[in-house]
């Protein structure tokens, strides 16, 4: 009787014992194969999976994790598994799925263990990757449900905040964004490379310019000017705030920094707006000249 369990099972126990890879795979296939009850195969699936994660075989530990999950389609640890495999191979509609059982589970756990911190953990970090994905899958509005709720367990993890600040921009809950951004400046400068920060000072400004707080905006764009001299978003702010003030001999400072961080066709339309200002507006003809000749370069 080659379906008989108690006979497959002793033999899988003996090949593990024994150290044999190759035999024991048989008796670990037929036993899922043979087991009856649905929860019970699933599981025995999943112990398939794993033998074959551990032989770093992708594809079989993917098809029997998803035999598993079709037998029990809430089932946590096969949902979890495949989370992290379509993850990695940017599958990310068929990652939405799986991060959606995962955390729907992890979560009702939490709710019986609040106590468990690691639980709580991970269940933010599963937050962050739903998040994620979502955002890939061009699904914004649930992908800041996700945030809000990864933020609410770790309101510190970088992350988060950088995922959580930009779709607040998004979403045009600026005072929020504000709160996130700041936090990120205060908290985690040392994690971040000048570029970054530079950027974050740029997204402050911006998000004041929003709000009509014009200097207070002025001086994080001078910020990241600070820090990155060649930041064109910042460049280009001052540049409008200047020419909207009538500012002329401002915006033609700021723009002169601008040519010089810009290259081909970008550099080459700078260089004509520079002219047009020193001619028209400053009445600097050494000015405009020097624009029109580093326009013909």
């Amino acid at each position: 009787d080659p379906s008989y369990l108690p006979a497959i099972r002793a033999l899988k126990a003996i090949y593990e014992e024994a150290g044999d890879v190759e035999s024991y795979e048989k008796p670990l296939i037929e036993e899922a194969k043979r087991t009856d009850d649905p929860e019970e195969r699933s599981k025995a699936y999943v112990n398939v999976a794993r033998f074959y994660e551990k032989q770093e075989n992708v594809s079989e530990a993917t098809k029997y994790f998803e035999e598993a999950l079709a037998l029990v389609p809430d089932a946590l640890e096969p949902a979890s598994a495949l989370a992290d495999i379509y993850l990695s191979q940017e599958r990310f509609d068929r990652c939405e799925r799986m991060l959606d059982v995962t955390t729907t589970q992890l979560a009702g756990r939490l709710a019986d263990h609040p106590e468990d911190g690691e639980l709580e953990k991970e269940l933010g970090r599963r937050y962050y990757r739903q998040a994620y994905v979502c955002e890939k899958n061009g699904k914004k509005d649930k992908a800041l449900v996700a945030y809000e709720k990864a933020y609410a367990i770790d309101p510190t993890y970088l992350p988060v905040l950088e995922g959580y600040g930009n779709l607040l921009v998004h979403a045009q809950r600026f005072d929020d964004a504000l709160k996130v951004y700041q936090f990120i400046l205060v908290h985690h400068r040392g994690d971040l490379t000048d570029v970054e920060v530079a950027e974050i000072y740029w997204t402050l400004g911006d998000l004041y310019q929003k709000q009509n707080q014009s200097d207070r905006s002025e001086k994080h764009f001078e910020k990241a000017l600070a820090i990155n001299a060649g930041h064109e978003p910042s460049l280009r702010s001052l540049i409008a705030m200047a020419e909207a003030r009538q500012v002329w001999d401002v915006a033609a400072k700021y723009r002169q920094t601008l040519v010089d961080a810009l290259d081909g066709d970008e550099k080459f339309q700078a260089c004509l707006a520079l002219g047009a200002i020193a001619r028209d507006k400053l009445n600097d003809q050494h000015l405009a000249i020097d624009a029109y000749l580093s326009a013909q370069r």
